[in-house]
C-alpha cells in the first residue's frame, strides 16, 4: 500500500519494487437467484466464480429494485442468505435474494377555487420508493367562470407525490392527497386543452375527448419527464398536414385576443406554419392566412398570442397545420374577448360612418367609401373587398345592421380624409342627413371620441354633398336604380330637378 508523501517528506527514491502474487487457489461457480417471498423467480439467476472456500459477497446492483415482464409489479430488496456461505468446489453453492412486492401508493389532487369549490379531481398510483407527477390543466371552467393555476408563466404546474405530503389510510390504501387553489380569471371567455378537443370521445385520456379533429394527428404526445412536465396533463398534440382541430362554438360574438400554448421540438427557431380559422355551424372553415402564428424560439415553451380576431356566435376557432413537416406540440388555447363583434348600423338615410377594430371583409349589400378630394363636392372613392384596420369610411348600403368578419388582410388606403375624432371641441364637417339630404354638415362642438369627421377647413362651408371618384364609377355605385329615377350627388332621389348636376340610370347629367 503507498502513502500519500507530502511535500515536506520528498525524497529520491533510488529502487521500487513491485511485486505481484497470482491466486492460484481453484476457482468454482456459484449462483445467485432472485425470487419474490414465495421463492418463485423474478430474475433469471446468475452464474459467477471465485476461489473455492472465499466468503460470498454481493455485488452492487444486486438489491436494486426488479420489476415484472409487464413493468406492473415492483419489487423490494427484503433479505438474502449470503452471510457465512463460503464457495464450494463442487459448485453447488446457491445464494438466494429474496424480493418482497412493493407497496402501491395512491395520488390524489384536489383543484379547487380560492372558496374550495371542487374543480377537478386527478387521481394515480405509484409504486413505494417511487415519485409521481400529476399535471393539472392550467385552467378549469365551473359555472360559465375560468379558473386558473397560480402559475406566473407558461412553466406551468408539475404536483409531485409523494413530496412533502404526509399519507393516510383511505379505504384501505396508502394515499396522499394534494390541493390545488385555482384564482378566477374573469377576462378569459373560452379555455380548453388542446389534446381534449383533438382526443376521440372513446380515448379521453384524462378528460373528455370531443373528438374535434379533421384529418390525423402525428401523434398523441404523452411526455412523463423533462420540459413536457409543463403540459398540462402531461400530453400535447401534434397535427398532420392539411388536419386541424377546433374549438366548440363561441357563444358570444366578439374581437378576442387568442392565445396558444405549445413547445418547438426543431433545433433551430422555427416560423410555425399554422393557422386560424373559423368554422361555421355546416362546418364550412374559412382561413385567415395573415393570421399565421409566428415562430418559437427552438427547443422552447411558450406562448403565441394573436389580437383581433372577430368571432361570430355561434362559431368555432379553428387551429391548422398547412405546412409539410409538423414541429410544434400544441398543449392549450385561451380566449380573452376584449371587445364586441364589428358591426355597423345602417339608418333608413341610407350612409353610415365606420371604423373597423380589425381587417375586415365588406359583406354583401354593403358599399364603403372614403373621401379623396375636396372641392365644392366630397369626392368618394369606393373601398374594394376588405377595409383595413382603424380606417374611418363610409358605408352605403339598405337601412340594417350589418355583420364584418375577420379578413386576412386588406389593402391600405391612402389619401383619405376621413378623420377619427379625439373628443375635444372642433369646427369640421360631419356626416349628417339634414335639410340638404345626406352629406357633411358643419360642427362646432365637442365631438364625442372616436366619431368619423371630414377633415378640410371648416369655416364658410356649412355643407359639402358627394360625387364619385373615377376610380369608383358612377355607374356601379348607381346601378340598381330604376330607369328614369332623378338623383342629386348626395344620393336622394329628386322629383322636380332644377338646374344642376344629377344622377340619370346612373350617368351624370347637367339640368340647364
Amino acid at each position: 500500500m503507498f502513502g500519500y508523501i507530502n511535500s515536506s517528506q520528498m525524497g529520491l527514491i533510488d529502487n521500487l519494487i513491485i511485486t505481484v502474487t497470482k491466486d492460484e487457489r481453484p476457482q468454482a461457480d456459484y449462483t445467485v437467484k432472485f425470487v419474490d417471498e414465495l421463492g418463485a423467480n423474478i430474475k433469471d439467476p446468475v452464474t459467477r466464480s471465485g476461489a473455492v472456500g472465499d466468503d460470498i459477497s454481493l455485488i452492487l446492483g444486486d438489491n436494486a429494485p426488479l420489476w415484472n415482464g409487464e413493468k406492473t409489479q415492483k419489487y423490494i430488496y427484503k433479505s438474502d442468505d449470503a452471510e457465512g456461505k463460503k464457495i464450494a468446489s463442487d459448485g453447488s453453492t446457491v445464494v438466494t435474494i429474496v424480493f418482497r412486492e412493493a407497496e402501491t401508493y395512491y395520488a390524489i389532487l384536489n383543484c379547487k377555487t380560492e372558496d374550495d369549490a371542487q374543480l377537478a379531481q386527478l387521481t394515480g398510483s405509484f409504486f413505494e420508493g417511487e415519485s409521481y407527477n400529476i399535471y393539472p390543466a392550467r385552467g378549469y371552467s365551473k359555472g360559465g367562470v375560468y379558473y386558473f393555476s397560480p402559475a406566473t408563466s407558461y412553466n406551468g404546474i408539475t404536483y409531485k407525490f409523494p413530496g412533502s405530503i404526509e399519507s393516510e389510510i383511505i379505504d384501505g390504501k396508502t394515499t396522499f392527497v394534494g390541493t390545488l387553489t385555482y384564482t378566477e380569471d374573469n377576462t378569459v371567455a373560452y379555455y380548453s386543452d388542446i389534446e381534449r378537443l383533438a382526443l376521440p370521445v372513446e380515448d379521453a385520456g384524462n378528460g373528455t375527448g370531443l373528438g374535434q379533429l379533421v384529418g390525423s394527428a402525428d401523434s398523441w404526445w404523452s411526455f412523463s419527464g423533462g420540459i413536457f412536465d409543463r403540459f398540462s396533463q402531461g400530453r400535447g398534440v401534434r397535427l398532420n398536414a392539411e388536419s386541424y382541430i377546433y374549438t366548440e362554438p363561441i357563444t358570444a360574438s366578439g374581437v378576442y385576443r387568442v392565445i396558444i400554448y405549445g413547445r418547438n421540438d426543431k433545433s433551430s427557431d422555427y416560423a410555425t406554419p399554422y393557422e386560424l380559422g373559423l368554422r361555421d355551424a355546416e362546418g364550412n372553415v374559412t382561413w385567415f392566412n395573415s393570421l399565421s402564428i409566428p415562430s418559437w424560439a427552438k427547443a422552447a415553451t411558450g406562448n403565441n398570442t394573436v389580437e383581433n380576431v372577430i368571432i361570430p356566435a355561434g362559431s368555432s376557432l379553428v387551429i391548422g397545420y398547412s405546412g409539410d413537416r409538423n414541429e410544434i406540440s400544441f398543449d392549450d388555447i385561451t380566449l380573452k374577448k376584449t371587445g364586441d363583434i364589428e358591426t355597423a348600423t345602417v339608418t333608413s338615410a341610407g350612409w353610415a360612418t365606420f371604423v373597423p377594430t380589425a381587417n375586415v371583409t365588406i359583406p354583401d349589400g354593403v358599399e364603403a367609401y372614403y373621401v379623396s378630394a375636396v372641392s365644392t363636392t366630397a369626392t368618394l372613392t369606393q373601398v374594394e373587398t376588405a377595409i383595413p384596420a382603424g380606417a374611418p369610411v363610409l358605408l352605403k348600403a339598405a337601412e340594417g345592421t350589418y355583420t364584418f368578419t375577420q379578413a386576412a388582410s386588406a389593402a391600405a388606403i391612402d389619401g383619405n380624409l376621413l378623420k377619427i375624432s379625439d373628443g375635444e371641441a372642433m369646427n369640421v364637417l360631419v356626416l349628417y342627413n339634414g335639410d340638404k339630404g345626406v352629406g357633411f354638415y358643419n360642427w362646432t362642438d365637442v365631438l364625442p371620441a372616436d366619431k368619423v369627421y371630414l377633415d378640410v377647413a371648416a369655416p364658410g362651408r356649412d355643407f359639402i354633398g358627394f360625387s364619385f371618384g373615377e376610380a369608383t364609377g358612377i355607374n356601379a355605385v348607381e346601378s340598381t336604380k330604376e330607369n328614369g329615377a332623378v338623383y342629386n350627388l348626395a344620393g336622394q332621389r329628386v322629383a322636380q330637378p332644377t338646374r344642376g348636376l344629377y344622377i340619370v340610370n346612373g350617368k351624370k347629367v347637367v339640368v340647364k
